[in-house]
């Protein structure tokens, strides 16, 4: 194995993997959630690559050895940033979780209260508001629609 080689991939895969951790926080932030679906495939590919990558150096420490100066430095710089990103994201990505589910609750709870109240609709569409008074109203359709 070429020890630079593989030392300029690691490197590579960490900063890209970093830069997308950090548009998905700000995507997130931003509240920007239709454009997430884009960066997966790739954040995802970027992932499995920085975990193959990190394990080769996990069962081979002694490649460390080989790495020049400047790649060394690089990885350590890289290790701090991957961090502070991945906390970032995950910091995120748990307050857009919590977010979304107290939305979910407070849809649950509104519909557990009108359905307790007896208001709604039936199957068919018919108010079971039985407070409403009964009016008709006309309605007409243009044909042209």
């Amino acid at each position: 194995m070429n020890a630079e080689y593989y030392f300029d991939q690691l490197i590579g895969v960490s900063e890209k993997l970093i830069d997308i951790l950090s548009v998905e926080s700000n995507l997130i932030r931003e509240r920007e959630i239709e454009n997430l679906h884009n960066l997966q495939e790739e954040k995802t590919r970027l992932s499995f690559e920085y975990e193959k990558q990190v394990s080769v150096l996990g069962e081979q420490p002694e490649l460390i050895d080989y790495a020049n100066p400047t790649q060394k430095e690089r990885l350590k710089s890289l290790a701090i940033d991957f961090e502070e990103a991945a906390k970032e994201n995950l910091k995120v990505l748990k307050a857009a979780h919590e977010s979304g589910n107290r939305v979910l609750i407070a849809i649950k709870n509104a519909a557990l209260e009108m359905q307790s109240n007896g208001k709604g609709y039936t199957q068919n569409g018919a108010s079971t508001n039985t407070a409403q008074t009964s009016q008709n109203v006309s309605v007409s359709i243009n044909e042209k629609l």
